[in-house]
């Protein structure tokens, strides 16, 4: 019965992110989705409490798929540059919400956004600003390593924001990335080295929509509420 919940939570998810890309999230109905997800109407609640519920799933879904994804993709940097490898993933993040349109509906909600990107993004940063604190790359007294994750995720959605609502130009990545950079004691020159170096050719993002099912992952996301 389990697996099967799981399952059916997985198609419901995996429609909702086809509906919500097509129409846009405040478009999107939930008897589209479940028609779409082949499930009946009122088996939606057995799953998520509303709409926005179902969304913030979505969303959860979304960034842990980027950061397998950058995981990936920067395997072999993170070893002997973490700082690179760092600002490749927050490259790479920024630019992903800017060529999905349901990253707009979240920008909206900027503080809902910063939630789920700090539970979702919480092991893959990690890695990063622990190897780089140990190579003496980053600056931060260890046990202030949270919080400042915390102020940097509110930094990279604030300029996510800006260009997906136009203020700031699509190519303002750089820039954004450079300023994470500064916040963590890199050097004026390598921060913008960094933020500037060229990015590795990645495939589509892979989203798995059974992420997400476990109570270990709910657990974390509630603790960031």
């Amino acid at each position: 019965m389990e697996k099967k919940r799981r399952a059916t939570r997985a198609r419901l998810l995996e429609a909702a992110h086809g509906v919500m890309v097509a129409k846009g999230v405040d478009a999107a109905v939930i008897r589209d989705i479940t028609d779409k997800a082949d499930i009946g109407f009122g088996t939606f609640y057995n799953y998520f409490e509303s709409k926005d519920d179902l969304a913030a799933a979505v969303l959860d879904c979304m960034i842990n798929g980027v950061g397998l994804r950058n995981r990936a993709v920067t395997g072999e940097v993170q070893i002997a540059q973490p700082d690179l490898a760092m600002a490749v993933s927050t490259r790479l993040l920024i630019r992903s919400a800017y060529e999905d349109s349901t990253w707009g509906w979240w920008v909206r909600r900027p503080d809902i956004l910063a939630d789920r990107l700090r539970a979702g993004l919480h092991p893959f940063v990690l890695d990063h600003v622990r190897s780089a604190i140990a190579m003496g790359i980053f600056h931060i007294a260890d046990d202030n390593v949270e919080q400042v994750v915390a102020m940097l995720i509110w930094l990279v959605v604030g300029g996510m924001r800006d260009m997906l609502l136009g203020t700031q130009p699509p190519d303002a990545d750089a820039l954004i990335t450079e300023g994470f950079m500064r916040v963590m004691g890199v050097s004026r020159r390598r921060a913008f080295d960094l933020a500037n170096a060229p990015l590795p050719v990645t495939g589509k993002v892979v989203i798995d929509f059974s992420f997400g099912a476990h109570t270990a992952y709910k657990k974390v996301i509630k603790g960031h509420k």
